[in-house]
Parts: C-alpha cells; sequence; structure tokens
C-alpha cells in the first residue's frame, strides 16, 4: 500500500481526517513505512499520534444519540407549543343575580339563562346575538 505525499504532510501537520488517519494506520502495519524520509520520529512515536487524534466510537454514538434526543425533545415542545396556540378558548356569558338572558347560537340554538348562571362554549360558537329581559 502506497500513501501520497500529501497524506503523509496533513498527517505530519495534524491535518488528516479520519479515513486518512485509517489509512497511515494501515500503512504502518503492513510495515511500509520503510523508504520515506518525510515522516519524523518513529514508528511507535507516529502509533501514539495517530491514537491520541482518534476519537472513541463510544463518544460519537453518544455524541449523536444526545443530539438525536434534543432534537426529538425540541420538535415535541414546538407541537405543543402550537397545540396550545391554536387551541379554541372558551367563550363564557354569565347572567347576573335577578337577570335573565337570552342567547341565540350559530348553530340557531337558543339558550335562556336565569341569574345567577354561567353559559360556557367554544370559541369557534360566537353568539350571534344575546338579549337581557
Amino acid at each position: 500500500m502506497q500513501l501520497s505525499k500529501d497524506i503523509i504532510d496533513r498527517f505530519t501537520s495534524g491535518r488528516c481526517t479520519d479515513a486518512e488517519l485509517d489509512r497511515v494506520a494501515e500503512w504502518l502495519q503492513d510495515g511500509e513505512a520503510d523508504g520515506y524520509p518525510e515522516v519524523p520520529g518513529d514508528r511507535d512515536a507516529i502509533w501514539r499520534k495517530i491514537e491520541a487524534g482518534r476519537r472513541p466510537v463510544r463518544y460519537l454514538f453518544f455524541r449523536r444519540l444526545s443530539v438525536a434526543a434534543a432534537a426529538v425533545l425540541l420538535a415535541g415542545t414546538a407541537v405543543y407549543g402550537l397545540r396550545l396556540m391554536l387551541q379554541p378558548r372558551d367563550m363564557t356569558v354569565r347572567a347576573a343575580v335577578g337577570q335573565s338572558l337570552r342567547t341565540v347560537l350559530p348553530d340557531s340554538s337558543v339558550v335562556f339563562l336565569e341569574g345567577p348562571s354561567t353559559l360556557r362554549f367554544p370559541a369557534g360558537l360566537q353568539t350571534a346575538s344575546a338579549s337581557c329581559t
């Protein structure tokens, strides 16, 4: 396995990607590193440098898992908040003590309230008319 001078230069300057680090590690394990004087230091020092630059697989897994969990939590919170904002509020009609109130709803239902009483209904059913008698 041959490595290009560019990969070796990036390795010595610490700019290798994970895939390139794997190729350098393979190259060192194959024993084909002889004849490349551009790589400073001995094989053990280079190997320690490779191992120090690698991220543990477990760390990456938990990092991705925590990002995914945060995204799901954020999306759930946004959906819940949007549902609360779009949920119709209740409307209330109150008749005071001694008061009679006739209310006609949009579906033409007629409601008579004698005080003290309260009528509560969803905001989508706003009253068409209300009168006191």
